[in-house]
């Protein structure tokens, strides 16, 4: 079950009855009588009266009420069910003007110090009920009736059992509810009340637009409402989960590459599937156009991206800290929705996008080139070293390495250890040959200032 329940229904300005108004209203369980011991078990009456709401609307099983009620189905629990269920769906009313009414003045609706009501907005000043009923009563567009409810236990625990910071919440909220129904910031209209219900402390919120032919809703719109709503009650749970989240994700992407890095240099044991695999993916990459991306490559190299990602995590390590990130991702999601999908695989998971271009740059580096083994790279020959005068030092060789051809087949195709190495000595050699051009640059700088000076003296420049 959700930590947080937010319910969305529109109804028409100077909507009918529905069909279940004059059912609900008069059945008999749907006030709730003087109860002295709350374990009764509930009416045949009532029983019937939940399985037709349940049948008529889905959404009402996602209710705490109903909750309690499926645990424990007495009198007082099925009644606050269908109390509940009844308000919570202003279709089932016989008109708007009743359900802003009821939301302003039902019991426990807490009341301003000067007005008779529990109806609040963004202004400043105290709100006309009657003014704020003909309003929306005369409406011709549609009008959204938002509800969104806490446990007991959480609004006392995160501060929310008094109108003001639920009106806060609200103000803070409200880019995110005009953005998630298509409705302009500046014509936006709305009014809330606070109801503080025993069990589950909630809010009314109705809204609509200025302009009649603004407002649309959809699923998506109410997935981002609800979101919104429950990070800004659980922020500090939220920011928690979030910051624990990222440090795994680091520490993931962290170790990945490491061990890639491991993998890839060595051609023995457990490693040599990855290498030969990296191999291929680089031939491949090298073969293919477009950028060298995991985003931008054709649906056959990413699948070979996938498989290298799925050997990494076959690495217990990998495995742990990917399971551990997974289980953080559902203890949110678990805070507004109350259920949690199935983790997708690694290489399916956007969030580590990163190991996956890792891979790409690592099967590029890898066989880009092969170089010699440095151990036979421009051996002399014997004849050649016995024929060097006894008083001059053997000749060094300053010439960078022999690249070879890279070739796919064997393990020197693989030997992305001695390209590192000798891809180091490449960037030495470039580094001190850079060094020794800039110091006779320098020199000749320095000896033709010198000649300049001289010859403005008078001197003779030798």
């Amino acid at each position: 079950m959700p930590k947080i329940i937010f319910t969305s229904r529109f109804i028409k300005g100077g909507a009918h009855s529905g069909s279940l108004v004059s059912y609900m209203a008069t059945r008999d369980g749907v006030v709730l009588p003087q109860i002295v011991n709350g374990t009764r078990p509930a009416t045949e009456n009532q029983r019937k009266l939940i399985d037709t709401v349940i049948q008529e609307l889905p959404d009402a099983a996602a209710l705490f009420e109903y909750e309690d009620y499926v645990a424990a189905p007495t009198i007082e629990n099925a009644s606050a069910f269908i109390s509940t269920a009844f308000e919570q769906n202003p279709e089932l009313w016989s008109s708007v003007r009743n359900y802003v009414e009821y939301i302003a003045r039902r019991p426990g609706a807490e009341r301003s110090a000067v007005a008779d009501h529990g109806l609040w907005n963004d202004g400043d000043e105290p709100i006309a009920l009657s003014k704020a009923v003909r309003e929306v009563a005369e409406h011709r567009g549609n009008i959204w009736t938002h509800v969104v409810s806490l446990r007991r236990e959480d609004a006392e625990r995160m501060g929310y059992t008094t109108a003001d910071p639920w009106r806060n919440l609200v103000l803070e909220q409200l880019p995110t509810i005009a953005n998630a129904m298509k409705i302009p910031i500046e014509q936006l209209r709305w009014y809330a009340a606070y109801h503080d219900k025993a069990t589950n402390p909630h809010i009314h919120l109705l809204v609509y637009s200025a302009d009649p032919t603004h407002g649309f809703l959809t699923e998506p719109g109410i997935e981002k409402m609800r979101f919104a709503f429950a990070h800004g009650i659980f922020k500090d749970e939220f920011m928690f989960i979030y910051e624990r989240k990222d440090l795994v994700r680091g520490q993931l992407n962290e170790f990945a590459e490491q061990r890639l890095a491991e993998l890839a240099s060595s051609i023995t044991g457990d490693s040599a599937e990855i290498t030969e695999l990296l191999a291929a993916l680089g031939d491949e990459l090298r073969r293919s156009r477009g950028k060298k991306q995991y985003g931008y490559l054709k649906p056959a190299l990413k699948a070979q991206v996938d498989e290298i990602v799925r050997e990494l995590v076959a690495d217990p390590r990998i495995a742990e800290m990917y399971e551990h990130w997974c289980e953080l991702t559902a203890e949110v999601k678990r805070v507004y929705t109350g259920t949690v999908d199935a983790a997708v695989p690694l290489e399916q998971e956007k969030t580590f996008r990163t190991i996956q271009n890792m891979i790409v740059r690592q099967a590029l580096s890898a066989g880009e080139m092969v170089f010699e083994p440095a151990e036979t790279v421009h051996e002399a020959p014997d004849d050649v070293a016995d024929t060097a005068p006894a008083d001059e030092p053997p000749p060094v060789n300053t010439a960078p390495p022999v690249v070879a051809p890279h070739q796919a087949t064997g393990h020197q195709a693989h030997g992305a250890g001695n390209l590192l190495r000798n891809l180091a000595k490449l960037l030495q050699q470039d580094y001190e040959q850079q060094r020794q051009r800039y110091d006779v640059a320098v020199d000749h700088k320095l000896l033709s200032k010198i000649r300049r000076k001289k010859q403005e003296q008078g001197q003779k420049f030798e």
